[in-house]
């Protein structure tokens, strides 16, 4: 396994579930049309999808009637929004503060209706040696991992990976998505 410069996550490699199928398709309400702030592109590694995502969603809620306005987190700071003319802010923000809680605590702070989890809770699931603890924690099954630091020797890296047997998937901590995925298919 090539050397690290941060904190990783090692978990045995397992099969996938399949994909399930497409997600519903919205359709137009009864009631007033949201006015919704969709929430996307931001500075993170994976600003291009977030914009991707963000057109998709703004797309769908404004074919379902609602009133959409596209901000991009890199280009407008969030307390330069007028919220009061919104009801809700769609996160379709992907990695850096988009996930780890940063661009939730400041929604909450400033009393603004988001979508997706909390602050505290983006905060555990982007570290995934957090996560993993608070599922060990709590009982959930999880498939067993090692969470490995930068100043770790290779040779004490190999002695705890070695338990968990190959081929092994190497994950920054705290990236999201697919960034820094890495299959380690032997020492």
């Amino acid at each position: 396994m090539a050397a690290m410069k941060s904190k990783s996550v090692v978990t045995k490699a397992v099969e996938t579930t399949p994909n399930r199928g497409p997600m519903p398709v919205l359709s137009a309400r009864s009631k007033p049309p949201l006015r919704v702030v969709v929430l996307s592109g931001g500075d993170s590694a994976e600003r291009e999808i977030s914009l991707h995502s963000g057109a998709a969603v703004a797309a769908a809620l404004s074919s379902a009637g609602h009133q959409v306005t596209a901000i991009d987190s890199a280009e407008c700071p969030l307390c330069d929004v007028a919220w009061d003319t919104f009801d809700v802010c769609f996160v379709a923000l992907h990695g850096g503060a988009g996930e780890d809680g940063r661009v939730q605590q400041e929604l909450e702070s400033l009393g603004i209706p988001f979508t997706g989890s909390g602050s505290q809770a983006c905060r555990l699931a982007m570290s995934k040696s957090a996560a993993k603890e608070q599922f060990c924690e709590c009982e959930v099954p999880t498939l067993p991992f090692a969470s490995i630091g930068p100043d770790e020797t290779v040779e004490d890296v190999a002695k705890r990976v070695a338990a968990l047997g190959f081929p092994l998937i190497v994950k920054p901590d705290s990236q999201g998505s697919s960034i820094g995925v890495a299959v380690a298919q032997s020492p």
